[in-house]
């Protein structure tokens, strides 16, 4: 009976000393878990990147294509103008380039507008992607270029109409106005139509609300 209740008591002992009551863990499953989870978020930020990657519309060839015509055909005008402008009676097709050429001219002169709008608008289809709102029908082509010009001269014409509006008030209001005076006047009327203008140029850029 002693043997047996020693033998007990011990096999008591043991299995009491074998089996804490704290769980196992592996720390090797726990690695792989951690592993499949960074693969799994990895995966998932590439899929978000591809898909970001396809809703973004690129910039067109002919987008660049046609800021590289414009430059061009504004450094022919620049370096022949005297014979394209200046010739009396020149042969018809002569006239009819003189006419593309100071047109492209005129046109060039904004286009470090045209790729400020190109910048802007790109940046609002950008977080339009991320919120989900937008509706992938925007192309940047050659007549999203022109007509990205074409907006650039029209809020340019408006603030030189405030400027010369203000100008014209000033002079009707104080005939007998100083130099300095008019000066001062004249730097704050810059400003603000400069600053009217570019409000005009923000509002043009489309956004995706």
């Amino acid at each position: 009976m002693v043997l047996n209740q020693r033998y007990f008591g011990w096999g008591e002992f043991v299995s009491s000393s074998n089996t804490p009551d704290d769980p196992y863990e592996n720390p090797y499953e726990a690695h792989a878990g951690s592993q499949a989870e960074s693969l799994q978020e990895s995966g998932f930020r590439s899929y978000e990147a591809e898909d970001f990657r396809t809703q973004m519309p690129p910039v067109e060839r002919s987008y660049w294509f046609g800021i590289l015509i414009l430059l061009a055909l504004s450094l022919v005008g620049y370096f022949c103008g005297d014979y394209l402008f200046g010739t009396v009676g020149p042969p018809l097709t002569v006239v009819v380039i003189g006419v593309f050429i100071a047109l492209a001219m005129w046109m060039s002169v904004t286009i470090p507008f045209a790729l400020i709008r190109l910048g802007v608008h790109r940046w609002n289809i950008a977080k339009a992607i991320e919120n989900g709102r937008y509706p992938g029908t925007q192309r940047f082509g050659l007549w999203y270029l022109i007509s990205s010009i074409i907006f650039s001269w029209l809020c340019l014409f408006a603030g030189g109409i405030l400027f010369f509006g203000i100008c014209l008030a000033i002079l009707a209001t104080n005939p007998n106005n100083s130099n300095n005076a008019s000066a001062f006047l004249l730097v704050g009327d810059g400003l603000l139509s400069f600053l009217f203008a570019g409000f005009l140029f923000k509002l043009g850029v489309p956004r995706y609300r």
